[in-house]
């Protein structure tokens, strides 16, 4: 048996896409973000950065070359007949995993874990008065012992 998939909409996220989470709440289904990914190279260093970094080879000279991990939350909502709306876009690291919260509060809660070793909370606002909106409310930064020790030594 052959199955098919036809394309409905399309939107251009500008940066690879990795993940889409739509909202679970109730009264807030039609609503989902879409988390990005892009590895930068960035300038040649000798310095430690506190980013990832990767060997390179300049005319038998080894140098490292810091590369920064950058992303976007881009909060959409879908409409019955198939079309979407881009609402808002976040700047921030590199998104691995976005989850929404499946307990009933009023205001729906996403976490979003990121490229740089952070858990970052999120509420959605959709206050009659504001226009629709993800708000920062929490940011928890989750290191290793081995990391931050090494880092210091």
């Amino acid at each position: 048996m052959v199955v098919s998939a036809q394309r409905l909409k399309s939107f251009d996220t500008n940066l690879p896409a990795d993940s889409v989470e739509f909202c679970p709440s109730p009264g807030h289904w039609e609503y989902f973000v879409c988390g990005t990914y892009q590895l930068q190279q960035e300038t040649t260093t000798t310095e430690t950065t506190g980013e990832q970094e990767a060997e390179r080879t300049d005319n038998g000279v080894k140098r490292r070359t810091a590369q920064t991990r950058v992303g976007q939350c881009m909060l959409m909502r879908a409409s019955p007949s198939g079309e979407f709306e881009h609402l808002q876009s976040v700047d921030m690291p590199a998104i691995l995993d976005m989850k929404w919260s499946h307990s009933s509060t009023p205001s729906p809660l996403l976490a979003i874990a990121d490229a740089v070793g952070a858990l970052r909370f999120y509420n959605l606002n959709d206050a009659a008065n504001e226009s629709v909106r993800i708000k920062p409310e929490e940011t928890h930064y989750i290191f290793s012992s081995y990391i931050v020790e090494s880092r210091l030594t």
